[in-house]
C-alpha cells in the first residue's frame, strides 16, 4: 500500500512498458536477435530526419616519413607530407641503440613535402638518415620570448547513415482466431508474436548486414542504412596512424597468431577515455568451434606436445572445454553465439567483433516500433476494408550508429585451427 502521489519509484520491477528491442529479448531470449537485445540495453538516439550523422574524431599523432637520404650536414628534408607539422616540432630517428637516436627541431615548413630542421638538437650528433625512416614525434620547444606558434586542431569527421523504413504484417482470418487449439495457444497472440519476431529479425539483418542506398522505389523516396559491416569496412572511419579496415579473411586454417593479428587493430583507438579494451564477438557455430580448438592447442597444450592434461581423478566422469572468452595481450574478446549465422555455412565461420558501448539505434522522432490493430475488437475505426480477419502490422523507421567502428572488426572464413 502507498499513500499519497503514485510515481514512479513506485512501479515493480518490469512493470513499466518496454522498448520494443527489450520485449523481444524478454520474450524470446535465445532467439535470432542477439544484436537488437544488446542495443537495447543502450541509450537510443533520435534522428530528426532521415539522414542521421554524428561527428567523431581521431587524435592526431604528426610524423616525418622521408622520400630521399639525409646526409649528416642535410638540413632540408624531403618527406611524404607535412601536414600536422608545425615550426619547433621535434622528431626522433629510429635505430638499434634508444640512447643514440638523434633529435631535430622543424625550423619552418617548407612545401606540402619538405622541411627545414636543425640537427642534433640534444646529446647525440647528428647521421645519415636513410629514405623510408618515419621519424617519431618528440614533442615540441620554444625559445624565451617566442612569437605565438599557429594554432592547431583536430578536425572532425562526419559519420552518417540513412533511416530505413521496416513494416511487417501478421493476419489470419476470423474462424481461425476464433478456433480453438489443442495446444491451448490463443491463435492471435501467437501469430502477433511470429509477426513480431519476423519485425525484429528485418531490423537485426539490416543492423549487420545492410548497404546504404538513397533512391526511390514505387516512385517514392527509399533509402537504406548501412549495417555495421560496411561501417567496419570503410577507411573513412579509421585513423591516419592506423588506416586499414579490420576486416580478414582466414585461410583454411588458423592459428594463434593469426587470429591475434585480425582483432588487433580493435584495440588501436578508444572513443572516450572511460572506454574499456573488452569486445564482444557475435559468431557462427564453426567461428565459435576454431576458437575453442585453438585454446585446446594454444592454452592447455602439454609441454611436448598438443595432448590436453587432464587431472587424474576416479571422479572424473566427463571431459572437455568450453571456451567462451579468451584474452590477448591488448584486450578480452566475449564469445556469443548468434542463431542467425548458423543458417548459413558462410556465416558459420564469421565473426562480427564489437565495441558494444559505442552501439546506437538513432529513431526517427515519433517512428520508434508503433503496432497498428485492424478489425480488432473494441477498434471499430481500424476495419480493414471489411475483410473478414484480424491483424496488425509493425512499423519501425530508425537506423544504426557506431561511434567508433574503427575499434570493431569482421573475421570470415574461420575453417579449423592449426
Amino acid at each position: 500500500m502507498s499513500t499519497g502521489i503514485w510515481a514512479t519509484n513506485y512501479n515493480p520491477p518490469d512493470f513499466a512498458q518496454k522498448s520494443f528491442g527489450l520485449n523481444i529479448t524478454r520474450y524470446m531470449p535465445n532467439g535470432m536477435t542477439s544484436l537488437l537485445a544488446l542495443t537495447s540495453l543502450f541509450q537510443s538516439e533520435t534522428a530528426k530526419q532521415i539522414e542521421h550523422g554524428f561527428w567523431v574524431e581521431s587524435m592526431i599523432f604528426p610524423e616525418l616519413e622521408l622520400t630521399a637520404n639525409a646526409s649528416a650536414s642535410d638540413t632540408i628534408f624531403q618527406v611524404v607530407s607535412t601536414d600536422n607539422i608545425l615550426a619547433n616540432t621535434m622528431f626522433q630517428t629510429t635505430g638499434v641503440i634508444a640512447t643514440a637516436r638523434e633529435n631535430v627541431i622543424v625550423d619552418a615548413v617548407l612545401s606540402p613535402t619538405s622541411v627545414r630542421v636543425s640537427r642534433g638538437i640534444g646529446s647525440v650528433a647528428p647521421a645519415a638518415i636513410a629514405s623510408g625512416v618515419k621519424m617519431v614525434h618528440a614533442g615540441s620547444a620554444f625559445e624565451e620570448s617566442s612569437l605565438r606558434p599557429n594554432a592547431m586542431s583536430i578536425p572532425p569527421l562526419r559519420v552518417s547513415n540513412y533511416t530505413q523504413i521496416f513494416r511487417d504484417t501478421w493476419a489470419l482470418s476470423g474462424s481461425a482466431a476464433a478456433t480453438k487449439v489443442i495446444t491451448g495457444q490463443d491463435p492471435v497472440g501467437k501469430n502477433k508474436m511470429d509477426g513480431g519476431s519476423f519485425h525484429a529479425m528485418a531490423l537485426e539483418k539490416a543492423f549487420i548486414f545492410g548497404q546504404r542506398y538513397m533512391g526511390t522505389r514505387n516512385n517514392q523516396p527509399f533509402h537504406l542504412m548501412d549495417g555495421l559491416i560496411q561501417m567496419i569496412g570503410n577507411p573513412a572511419f579509421y585513423p591516419s596512424f592506423a588506416p586499414t579496415p579490420n576486416v580478414t579473411h582466414m585461410g583454411a586454417t588458423t592459428t594463434w597468431a593469426q587470429l591475434e593479428a585480425a582483432v588487433d587493430g580493435t584495440q588501436n583507438q578508444v572513443t572516450t577515455d572511460a572506454s574499456g579494451n573488452e569486445r564482444v564477438i557475435l559468431c557462427g557455430s564453426n567461428f565459435r568451434k576454431v576458437v575453442n580448438n585453438l585454446g585446446r592447442l594454444y592454452g592447455y597444450a602439454a609441454a611436448g606436445g598438443s595432448t590436453v592434461v587432464y587431472n587424474e581423478s576416479t571422479q572424473t566422469n566427463s571431459f572437455g572445454l568450453n571456451f567462451t572468452t579468451f584474452i590477448t595481450t591488448r584486450g578480452r574478446y566475449v564469445l556469443m553465439e548468434h542463431p542467425m549465422f548458423n543458417v548459413n555455412p558462410d556465416l558459420q565461420k564469421m565473426g562480427l567483433v564489437l565495441n558494444v558501448p559505442q552501439l546506437r539505434v538513432a529513431y526517427l522522432e515519433g517512428r520508434q516500433t508503433d503496432h497498428k490493430a485492424f478489425n480488432a475488437k473494441g477498434d471499430e475505426c481500424a476495419v480493414d476494408n471489411g475483410i473478414d480477419a484480424i491483424g496488425g502490422t509493425y512499423t519501425t523507421e530508425c537506423t544504426i550508429t557506431h561511434k567508433n567502428p574503427a575499434s570493431c572488426a569482421v573475421i570470415t572464413n574461420m575453417t579449423a585451427a592449426a
